[in-house]
């Protein structure tokens, strides 16, 4: 680890809340098969590292979406795509305080929106991993339409008080990609699988004077 020199200004992180940076200091990294020479901020950060735009134009790298590559300096390298995408990150409201033993239905807002509305339409909000980590309360996943606010139901199983602040990033929502109808009663639905033809005729006998109902 080289030695870090302080940083004098204040560094956001994406959502907007104050990075906590330890220094900056000049580190050899490695890609693919180089090493660059380049000074880098150390904070703390769920990522392993980010690279910035200096680094890019200094280094005339090149980023092909399409091509799944980089190239930097004429080298060639690789990229690998992880996580979700087309995800967007929701925040709570207000501050909000949840009683322990106890649930609550929070008003959430999607921070890219209107943008993101008529990309995400129907989508479905998970909590994210950074939030699941402070362990401030549990999160439910819930199926929603995009709007400006959106319901989010948190439950704390703690014996104290758990507060979420304001602007706190506790999940994503993401597109919903195929809606199964419920229009189809249990027997079509059982019909269209592979069943062997013994149990087929058992499911046949057993549900012929069901209701859709039942």
């Amino acid at each position: 680890m080289p030695n870090l020199n302080q940083v004098v200004q204040t560094i956001m992180s994406a959502n907007g809340t104050e990075l906590n940076v330890a220094g900056k200091g000049e580190f050899h990294i490695w890609i693919d098969q180089n090493v660059y020479l380049a000074e880098a901020v150390v904070a703390d950060l769920a990522l392993e590292g980010i690279i910035g735009l200096d680094f890019l134009k200094k280094n005339r790298c090149l980023i092909n979406l399409q091509e799944e590559h980089m190239v930097c300096n004429n080298q060639v390298i690789p990229l690998n795509f992880t996580g979700q995408l087309g995800c967007y990150r929701v925040s709570v409201v207000e501050d909000t305080c949840i009683q322990p033993g106890t649930e609550a239905l929070v008003r959430g807002h999607i921070n890219e929106y209107p943008s993101t509305k008529n990309e995400v339409g129907l989508g479905i909000i998970e909590p994210c991993d950074k939030f699941v980590a402070k362990d401030s309360a549990l999160m439910a996943r819930t199926l929603v339409k995009a709007s400006e606010t959106v319901p989010l139901r948190f439950m704390n199983v703690s014996n104290v008080v758990r507060i979420i602040r304001a602007g706190t990033i506790v999940g994503n929502i993401s597109p919903i990609q195929d809606v199964i109808s419920d229009d189809k009663n249990i027997t079509d639905i059982h019909k269209d699988q592979n069943l062997r033809i013994e149990l087929q005729k058992l499911l046949s006998n057993c549900s012929g004077n069901l209701s859709q109902e039942q």
